[in-house]
């Protein structure tokens, strides 16, 4: 009988700490995960874990913000995520996800630059909940195709991405220039430089998409080529508007 207790007793406790201690992988985190935060009425931010080297965050706007160029350090129920560039300030930052189970981990942001966060002892992290275990890697992969339509900020601000090469650009005036364009998805934010029919860079351009919708769009002059939109600049968010005034204008352009 008492055997039997024994026997019982460990496979009970084999059970209760089943998957604690494991080393994870990214196939533990990949997909979404939410953090519940009550803020202004607006309650959900989304995570996207994409794959080994990106996570998207969608905030309580409803805009994604992606994160790339970071390492994933796997350890025991815990990834250690390092960016590998600093950010708009300067500052590299190092952060913890630590897995409470499969399906719950707890997101912290260790250091940002100098400043040790796990100093206070009230600093706790944020409890993130998995949704799904999708593949979100197509969100992350825009192509030409995902450019194609008008975009608005305003009157005055547009870019009308015609087809794969030709693209109208109103930038600050009541007008609009056609320019042949190039995309480059390879860089982040995403390159797309507007040039004459001399293929001289009139403009340069960088993007990022907020939402299937949304893009935050930023030029600079053609001498003056960025990798990193202007912290206090002139980048702005631009929606989409029709596809069918780009076949229009196209349409326009062939006529003249």
């Amino acid at each position: 009988m008492k055997k039997r207790y024994l026997a019982t007793f460990i496979c009970i406790t084999m059970i209760s700490f089943a998957g604690f201690g494991q080393t994870r992988s990214m196939k533990d985190l990949i997909g979404k995960w939410k953090q519940t935060k009550v803020w202004k009425g607006k309650d959900t931010i989304e995570y996207l874990f994409v794959n080994d080297t990106t996570f998207v965050i969608k905030d309580v706007n409803g805009y994604y913000a992606y994160v790339n160029r970071y390492r994933f350090d796997f350890g025991k129920d815990q990834i250690i995520l390092t960016n590998l560039h600093k950010d708009r300030n300067g500052d590299d930052i190092t952060m913890s996800l630590k897995f409470i189970n499969d399906h719950t981990l707890v997101y912290k942001t260790l250091k940002v630059g100098s400043h040790d966060n796990t100093r206070y002892p009230e600093y706790t992290g944020t409890i993130l909940t998995k949704v799904d275990n999708k593949d979100y890697s197509d969100f992350i992969n825009p192509t030409l195709l995902t450019l194609r339509g008008l975009w608005r900020h305003d009157r005055y601000n547009s870019v009308n991405f015609i087809n794969d090469t030709l693209a109208a650009l109103k930038d600050g005036g009541e007008t609009s220039e056609l320019y042949n364009y190039t995309a480059d998805f390879t860089k982040f934010p995403y390159w797309v430089d507007f040039k004459s029919s001399e293929n001289k860079i009139i403009r340069h351009g960088l993007l990022i998409f907020a939402t299937d919708s949304t893009m935050i769009f930023e030029t600079f002059k053609g001498n003056s080529i960025k990798d990193d939109f202007t912290t206090f600049g002139r980048y702005m968010y631009i929606k989409l508007d029709s596809a069918r005034k780009a076949r229009l204008i196209l349409k326009r352009a062939h006529q003249n």
